[in-house]
């Protein structure tokens, strides 16, 4: 039997498709993005179906468009029991992983949560070893890995601070331009 090729999905959050090197940015040096571009199969005409992070992040994993998974706002769950990608290829024998911000499932709530208390969420959409890094704004009440490593390295509360010092005024609304 022949050995299966890698399937690696990368996603950035907020990332403009003609901000690399590779596609012929003047400016922007992405060495190693562009050699992962020229091994890869590449698309320049993606548009997304929900300005939204996670009715978007639904779609692409479950096939659906935003009226039919249900998912408008960032304000609830997406559906983890439905379609999805990630199941059909671990049941095609791979091994599937996440590491980063999936952006699956809400991340608030009081108390603040550990992004461990929901791999439950990530194994139903079929991943098998999930490592859930909640975005930066989240970061600065929830635990997840990343900030783990930084309380072991005795910067967790720096970087919550920092993060609370620009979130606070944010959500509020009395952050004011470029600060």
């Amino acid at each position: 039997m022949a050995e299966q090729p890698n399937i690696l999905y990368i996603f950035s959050d907020q990332h403009r498709g003609d901000a690399m090197g590779c596609v012929g940015h003047p400016v922007v040096k992405t060495p190693n993005l562009n050699r992962l571009a020229s091994e890869s199969v590449t698309y320049t005409q993606c548009y997304t179906n929900c300005p939204l992070c996670m009715p978007s992040r639904a779609s692409m994993m479950s096939g659906l468009y935003p009226r039919e998974h249900g998912l408008w706002a960032n304000d609830q769950d997406a559906d983890c029991e439905g379609p999805s990608h990630v199941r059909q290829v671990r049941d095609a024998g791979y091994h599937t992983a996440l590491i980063g911000k999936s952006h699956l499932y809400l991340h608030g709530g009081v108390p603040a949560s550990h992004s461990r208390d929901r791999v439950h969420v990530l194994n139903a959409w079929g991943f098998d070893d999930p490592h859930e890094l909640h975005g930066p704004i989240a970061s600065g009440r929830h635990s997840s890995p990343y900030t783990d490593y930084l309380e072991e390295q005795g910067l967790l509360e720096t970087h919550r601070k920092f993060i609370n010092d620009y979130r606070i005024p944010w959500q509020r609304g009395t952050l004011k331009p470029w600060e």
